[in-house]
């Protein structure tokens, strides 16, 4: 297992008055399963930029939002989605049905 601060701290701190065989990775496993250990410890991740509004289209339909709601119970025609389609300025909305496996 690579080396941990946390594990390697308490590995210092319990070894001082316990020991046992397989300890350390007694103990590694216990850190990498421990909520606390898991929210107190720093993030490796780089932070998310600020978000940014976007701009209001001039027409309808030239800015849209697709989506894809499914897999849905089979309708008697076949179908097992719906395409949306959702025009940003007017808040228009088409709804094609689908299938998935069509999709793919």
């Amino acid at each position: 297992m690579a080396a941990c601060p946390i594990t390697d701290k308490t590995i210092a701190a319990i070894g001082t008055t316990y020991t046992w065989p397989g300890m350390r990775e007694d103990i590694a496993r216990y850190v990498a399963e421990c909520p606390t250990c898991q929210v107190v410890k720093s993030s490796n991740q780089v932070t998310p930029g600020l978000l940014s509004p976007l701009d209001i289209p001039c027409r309808r339909w030239e800015q849209i939002h697709i989506d894809l709601i499914g897999p849905l119970p089979v309708t008697p025609r076949g179908f097992d989605a719906i395409v949306t389609i959702v025009d940003r300025l007017s808040k228009a909305a088409v709804f094609i049905p689908t299938t998935i496996t069509s999709m793919y």
